[in-house]
């Protein structure tokens, strides 16, 4: 880990979705900029302990906690052990969810309930916890979609509306945090 720029040190990021793709490597940026990072993974043990064991063999500090991003109450315990943990939450990065795409008549109400639980609740729901625990200066992050202003593929109108619902619910805690946190 390159020891001359680390100015997230000293502060502590939770990444949902953390065990691979974008969020694994927004979990090792953080982690490199000295961040302390705890990722929440779903499914995925064997890769979340690989991106941990990735930042602790280059110095940082990780954790790893089994956490569905579509089941509120484990999101919750998995916001609260973080901040129980390390004291406090500096920053939050909602970057867990997924993509169930279908023709809108026959998308099936499960799936359709699936995807508002990940990518919808599970934004807000992280987020609300985690507010509870920062500070003045803290950051949210919330990893969208341009699939809100240029849908480029059919089918996939119901993964659309999650995310222009994250993209509506981040606009609105612009104004509701205001300078106390950075969204």
């Amino acid at each position: 880990m390159d020891n001359t720029l680390r100015s997230l040190s000293g502060k502590v990021a939770i990444v949902t979705g953390g065990s691979r793709s974008i969020g694994a490597a927004i979990a090792k940026r953080l982690a490199t900029d000295g961040a302390t990072v705890a990722i929440t993974y779903h499914a995925s043990p064997d890769r979340a302990q690989t991106v941990v064991d990735e930042i602790v063999k280059a110095g940082g500090q990780a954790i790893a906690l089994a956490a569905d991003a579509g089941n509120p109450d484990a999101v919750r315990t998995a916001v609260g052990e973080v901040a129980k943990r390390f004291g406090k939450i500096d920053i939050l990065v909602n970057n867990a969810g997924i993509s169930l795409l279908g023709a809108p008549e026959e998308f099936p109400f499960e799936d359709f309930q699936r995807i508002l639980a990940v990518n919808v609740t599970g934004v807000f729901v992280a987020t609300q916890e985690a507010l509870r625990h920062m500070g003045q200066g803290g950051r949210i992050i919330h990893i969208g979609s341009s699939v809100t202003h240029y849908v480029g593929l059919a089918t996939a109108s119901a993964y659309t509306l999650t995310k222009g619902a994250v993209t509506g619910f981040t606009r609105g805690l612009v104004r509701d945090l205001g300078p106390r946190v950075s969204v």
